[in-house]
């Protein structure tokens, strides 16, 4: 299961994720990524500036679209130590390494990783 509400992702640790994202691009239309294009999804600690990288996953754009579906395994969402309640992280889309999409930089980008179903 995985929820998406306002650059807001929710998921269960060890939990099998995919979600299609797609981005506009400066005059509010549907931005076209390239073949070529590389989409970086990371995961970062949520605590102070030092942006701890958690997991870091790259998507290569074989063809022009306008979607792009990042997918994790369950064992890429098992992140850290077991937990028993939620815990946040932070969590930045890039295009082709440099270009912040969604994160940090262009407010909150939150990633609520549940506890593992049983």
């Amino acid at each position: 299961m995985v929820e998406i509400n306002n650059n807001i992702i929710r998921f269960s640790r060890g939990d099998e994720v995919t979600f299609t994202f797609s981005a506009t691009d400066e005059s509010g239309s549907a931005y076209q990524f390239q073949a070529g294009d590389v989409i970086n999804f990371r995961i970062m600690q949520a605590n102070g500036y030092n942006k701890e990288l958690v997991l870091e996953k790259d998507f290569a754009i074989n063809a022009e679209t306008t979607s792009v579906e990042i997918s994790l395994t369950p064992q890429e969402t098992t992140i850290g130590e077991e937990i028993n309640k939620p815990k946040d992280y932070w969590y930045e889309i890039a295009l082709n390494e440099y270009n912040t999409i969604v994160g940090y930089d262009k407010g909150p980008a939150i990633l609520t990783l549940l506890p593992a179903r049983v």
